[in-house]
C-alpha cells in the first residue's frame, strides 16, 4: 500500500481497517469537542489542534484503534481563484494552468564533477504559498503574464458543509473506534479517564470541552442487570419449584448445591480461555440453570419410583 503511485502531497498514509459485513462496525464512542461560552475562536480553529494533540493521546489508549475526527472537509486549503475573462483576455487555457501549477516541484539535476568530489544538483522550482501568486505562465510581447494577473491565490477554509452543535455550543464530533477483540467496558473505562484528564488538564485553559454523545456502556449494563435479574429469578424459581414436588431437603440442598458449583465452573473456564462475560453467555447460563434443575428433578423422581 505504500508503494501506490500518484498520490496527492498533502494525502496521508493509507490504512488498513478491520470491518464488519457491510461497512457497518458500530463505534466504541461518540465525543463532541465544544467551545464553551467565553470562547470567541471559531470551532473550526481547533481542527488541527485536536488532529495533533487530542487524537494522539486517545489514540494511545490501550486497545484503541482509531479516531475519526471528521475534520478534512473544513480544513485550510490553496485556493486559486481564477477570472475568466481575464484568462481569455491573455490566452491561457485553464488545462495550462492547472499543469503550470501542478508542476511547480524541486527537481534533480543530475550530478556535477568538480575536482575530485561530486555534487548532487537540485532545481529549486516548488513556491511558497506567498510566492506562487509571482507563477510566471507565459510571455506576450515581451512582457510577462503572471498568476496573480489572473487569479487570487489565498488560504483558506473551504466552505463548510456540515454544522455540529451540543448543548448549544459550537462543536465537532470524533468517532472512537476499539481494536477488534477489546473489551467494550474496559477500553470505554480508560477512554473516559482520559478525557476526563485532558478535560482538566489541556482543555479547561482553552474554553473547550469534550462531551460525550453516545455511551454504549449504557445499554450493556442496561442488558447486563435485566439478564442478572432474571438469572437469579430463575435460580429461586427452580429451586421452590423443586420442593414443590419433591418436598425433600437433601435432594433441594444438592440441587442449589450443583448450581453454583457449576456456574464457578464457567467462570473457571471462561478466564482460563481469556473470554469475557456479554449477554448471550449470561442468557446460555441463565437457561442452564434450568437444565440443571430438570435433570436433578428427574433423577428424584426415578428413586421416589424406586422406592
Amino acid at each position: 500500500m505504500t508503494r501506490v503511485a500518484n498520490l496527492p502531497r498533502d494525502a496521508r498514509p493509507p490504512r488498513i481497517m478491520l470491518d464488519g459485513f457491510g461497512g457497518n462496525t458500530p463505534a466504541l464512542t461518540w465525543f463532541f469537542l465544544q467551545a464553551l461560552p467565553g470562547n470567541d475562536k471559531d470551532i473550526a480553529d481547533y481542527m488541527d489542534f485536536t488532529n495533533d494533540t487530542i487524537r494522539p493521546r486517545i489514540e494511545a489508549i490501550e486497545r484503541v484503534s482509531s479516531v475519526q475526527t471528521f475534520t478534512q472537509q473544513n480544513r485550510e486549503q490553496l485556493q486559486i481563484r481564477y477570472d475568466p475573462i481575464k484568462a481569455v483576455e491573455y490566452g491561457i487555457k485553464i488545462t495550462d494552468l492547472i499543469a503550470l501549477v501542478a508542476a511547480t516541484d524541486d527537481v534533480s539535476g543530475g550530478f556535477v564533477d568538480v575536482g575530485r568530489r561530486q555534487y548532487t544538483l537540485r532545481y529549486d522550482g516548488k513556491y511558497r504559498v506567498e510566492e506562487l501568486s509571482q507563477l510566471m505562465l507565459a510571455s506576450r510581447n515581451g512582457s510577462y503574464i503572471r498568476l496573480s494577473d489572473i487569479a487570487k491565490v489565498e488560504i483558506e477554509r473551504n466552505d463548510r458543509q456540515n454544522l455540529a452543535v451540543q448543548n448549544g455550543n459550537p462543536a465537532f464530533s470524533m468517532r472512537i473506534d476499539r481494536a477488534n477483540g477489546a473489551n467494550v467496558l474496559a477500553t470505554l473505562n480508560r477512554v473516559k479517564a482520559e478525557v476526563e484528564r485532558l478535560n482538566k488538564d489541556l482543555l479547561v485553559n482553552k474554553k473547550l470541552v469534550m462531551v460525550q454523545s453516545f455511551d454504549a456502556s449504557v445499554f450493556i449494563y442496561r442488558a447486563i442487570n435485566l439478564v442478572t435479574s432474571t438469572f437469579f429469578a430463575g435460580i429461586i424459581l427452580s429451586l421452590s419449584v423443586l420442593w414443590f414436588f419433591i418436598r425433600r431437603m437433601r435432594a433441594t440442598l444438592i440441587v442449589a448445591t450443583a448450581i453454583p458449583v457449576s456456574l464457578l465452573s464457567t467462570f473457571i473456564v471462561l478466564e482460563i480461555t481469556g473470554r469475557s462475560l456479554n449477554v448471550i453467555s449470561l442468557a446460555g447460563l441463565a437457561f442452564a440453570v434450568g437444565m440443571v434443575r430438570c435433570c436433578h428433578s428427574g433423577t428424584g423422581k426415578h428413586t421416589s419410583h424406586a422406592r
